[in-house]
């Protein structure tokens, strides 16, 4: 073989090398290997529903528009459903008048059941249903004045008790991490890669609130999330970790109830700052394919245990069966129409 016939041999297989060595069509091919730790099926929940996370460097900042409303948690050793300072005066009395009014003066007796059923005076004070408000307080509408129905008026507080009952048990919520049980031991984990994975799909890409547990031990309190702010930067020596600090925006629960604190129409506000690391493998275009991560600095002790969406919540109901979603509809658009206080029925 000549000396050119050979060049041009092996110029075309240093190009069908080049060639062949192409990634796949489309997308940010992979610029070296990542060794991916295994993990169990339970701490990886939001990867397997959204897919792989894949972050970039730089800032992202969404509001949601959301503004959810605060509310009394109703611990479940507080009277405060079914006993007023006054008889007839707390949420569910009313309840019970204005029903009785509607059907003839027969007593339904829901403050009552409230009492038998689901009262614990020796119950913890964090254990209530900040479950329940968390979710209401994205799906419902504001309470913003108080109404009168059958001659029975109902506060803005009481209206807020009403829609929080009826929100105790919800059809199709999808969870994901897990909570500290009572021994102190995670029973599924929420590594920052999962918080992150829920954040970016359902805040961030989708521009929906989400309720999130943000309490890092055995005491579980939910809060919605409605907007958030992340600064993500590579690491200066290390190409497989990215850090990031979150700001994410909640509003509070009402934790100490006064006259002025249930009838406030203003959501309580709070910001709340996570630390971690992403680590994974450094695609061609600069992004990384996150496969594990680590809380850093406070973070490490405070952090999220673990997340709810509610695209897929259909129904919702009071575990207190005397208690009517159509009634407790009813009061809710009243009381969230703007205008001076209304008279129903």
């Amino acid at each position: 073989m000549s000396k050119k016939n050979l060049f041009l041999v092996l110029t075309l297989s240093a190009m069908s090398l080049t060639l062949s060595a192409c990634g796949p069509k489309g997308g940010a091919d992979e610029t070296d290997n990542y060794n991916a730790p295994s993990r169990k099926a339970e701490f990886v929940s939001a990867t397997k529903y959204f897919g792989p996370l894949v972050v970039k460097e730089g800032d992202t900042e969404v509001d949601t528009g959301s503004r959810p409303w605060s509310a009394y948690y109703l611990p479940l050793k507080s009277t405060y459903l079914f006993q007023g300072e006054q008889r007839g005066q707390a949420p569910l009395e009313k309840y019970d008048a204005w029903v009785m009014r509607l059907n003839g003066g027969n007593d339904l007796g829901t403050a009552a059941y409230e009492r038998d059923h689901f009262y614990r005076d020796d119950a913890e004070n964090w254990v209530g249903l900040c479950h329940a408000w968390a979710v209401a307080s994205i799906l419902e509408p504001a309470p913003i004045h108080s109404v009168e129905m059958n001659g029975v008026k109902f506060s803005v507080g009481d209206v807020k008790a009403l829609i929080v009952k009826s929100y105790e048990i919800k059809d199709h919520e999808l969870n994901f991490g897990q909570r500290i049980d009572d021994s102190g031991e995670s029973v599924g984990g929420f590594d920052p890669d999962q918080f992150h994975t829920v954040l970016q799909n359902q805040l961030y890409l989708k521009h929906k609130p989400f309720v999130l547990n943000k309490s890092p031990g055995t005491e579980v309190w939910n809060v919605p999330v409605w907007a958030a702010a992340s600064h993500i930067r590579a690491d200066s020596g290390n190409a497989h970790v990215f850090h990031v600090d979150t700001e994410i925006d909640i509003t509070m629960p009402v934790t100490q109830p006064s006259p002025a604190s249930l009838e406030d129409t203003r959501p309580i506000h709070e910001v709340i700052t996570y630390t971690y690391d992403l680590k994974g493998r450094r695609m061609r275009d600069g992004s990384l394919q996150v496969f594990e991560s680590e809380w850093t600095g406070d973070s490490r002790k405070f952090h999220p245990n673990f997340a709810t969406i509610l695209d897929q919540v259909k129904s919702h109901h009071s575990r207190n069966l005397k208690i009517d979603n159509q009634l407790v509809l009813t009061l809710t658009q009243k009381a969230a129409t703007d205008g001076a206080n209304t008279s129903g029925w």
